[in-house]
């Protein structure tokens, strides 16, 4: 089965350098993936081009999931369009990270539906606290201390 193409979208070049991450912490750099970095230098048209011009070079087949930076942004705006170009066969989320890209370049041969379900399983997990996490383990520890 072929991959599902993924495209991200962001604000600067924070989407090259989350594939870059993902590629050094898995040791290869994930195939079939583009992205789109909006910056001060590009119109929102020039950059809806080069969207659509990094979806028709990917192979998409079996779909194409888009991740971008910003609820709102111009990343997701665009990404809006393309969506809304093709319904059956994109799927954009906002609020792109490592954590669920990983898990999403590890499992590209799954089809679109099943790895929008898994990042929408996904998404809620990856936010954590460290600070209240720690607090609970320090006052773990403090309990744990008293009982000796």
């Amino acid at each position: 089965m072929a991959k599902c193409a993924v495209i991200l979208a962001s604000h600067g070049f924070m989407a090259v350098e989350a594939v870059n991450s993902a590629g050094m912490i898995l040791g290869d750099q994930p195939k079939n993936v583009d992205v789109v970095s909006v910056t001060p230098d590009k119109s929102y048209e020039e950059c809806l081009d080069e969207l659509h011009q990094k979806y028709e070079a990917l192979d998409t087949t079996n779909g194409c999931l888009m991740f971008t930076d910003i609820y709102g942004g111009t990343p997701a705006n665009i990404a809006s369009y393309l969506s809304i170009e093709h319904p059956n066969d994109v799927v954009v989320f906002s609020g792109l990270n490592l954590p669920v890209l990983l898990e999403i370049f590890l499992d590209m041969n799954s089809d679109l539906k099943e790895l929008e379900k898994k990042i929408e399983t996904l998404i809620p997990t990856v936010c954590v606290n460290v600070s209240k996490k720690i607090k609970e383990r320090m006052e773990e520890d403090a309990d744990q201390m008293c009982s000796y």
